[in-house]
């Protein structure tokens, strides 16, 4: 991947899982948003405004699948 590519594809074996207790709040803000088949998850910088990571799962076939994510620098 590289800066010049918009759209990336992950391959499931590269797939690492980092659970919300990994999440340090004291320097980003994490909100997750529950909606019927899907979630949206938030996290923002504490410490560097515009700084935005933004996640979506949702549930296909009864299988949740990361479909975006955003990485925003302001």
């Amino acid at each position: 991947m590289s800066a010049l590519d918009s759209v990336y594809f992950w391959e499931m074996e590269d797939w690492k899982y980092v659970g919300l207790s990994k999440i340090d709040t004291s320097h980003f803000s994490h909100i997750i948003e529950n909606h019927r088949g899907s979630v949206r998850e938030e996290v923002k910088s504490k410490s560097f405004l515009g700084l935005v990571f933004r996640r979506k799962f949702e549930q296909i076939d009864g299988i949740w699948y990361l479909t975006s994510q955003e990485d925003i620098n302001l």
